[in-house]
């Protein structure tokens, strides 16, 4: 399985301004839609973070049928 280096769409609002940020020892993906605002669940690795964001699960209603 190839390694997911690049975090998906927000699982909560489906907004794919979404970035990794980091601080004291933790990393965890942001949602950078300002009416969402989701985050974490944080992690120790910056992998480990956006695998965990990755894994959450999606509503597919809120993706566009032209982005499936």
């Amino acid at each position: 399985m190839a390694e997911k280096t690049k975090p998906e769409p927000c699982p909560f609002c489906a907004d794919d301004r979404v970035s990794v940020e980091g601080a004291a020892g933790l990393w965890w993906v942001f949602c950078g839609n300002p009416f969402c605002g989701a985050s974490g669940p944080d992690r120790r690795t910056r992998r480990d973070a956006i695998e965990r964001w990755n894994d959450a699960p999606r509503d597919r209603s809120l993706v566009s049928s032209d982005a499936r």
